[in-house]
């Protein structure tokens, strides 16, 4: 982490924990038979987190499906994409409610 300027090894810790929390967040809601559902245009950029029930069709004719059974905060690569994945990560984290510091610490605590 010095290369990227954290010199302090509590900062760099908690950086670290964040990044590999916000590649792999939990998503306490979903049942045993459902996954998350990433949609990427063929381009590779984002188009759309939803939850996917096993069984359904997953693949589609003019974009890029992946399925995990977490939220991967940075699975966007871009900004548009990013405010996407955000939207859709908190319409099925917190159901679209406003995030607090304590539901998001929840997440990461």
């Amino acid at each position: 982490m010095e290369a990227l300027g954290f010199r302090r090894p509590d900062l760099a810790q908690q950086l670290r924990l964040v990044l590999d929390r916000g590649r792999r967040l939990p998503v306490p809601s979903l049942k045993p038979n459902e996954f998350i559902k990433y949609i990427f245009y063929k381009d590779g950029r984002f188009s759309e987190l939803c939850v996917y029930q096993e069984g359904l069709a997953l693949h589609t004719e003019d974009a890029i499906v992946a399925r995990r059974p977490y939220i991967n905060l940075f699975a966007a690569t871009d900004v548009t994409g990013g405010k996407m994945l955000a939207r859709n990560a908190r319409q099925i984290l917190f159901g679209g409610k406003r995030v607090t510091g304590t539901m998001a610490e929840g997440l990461f605590g």
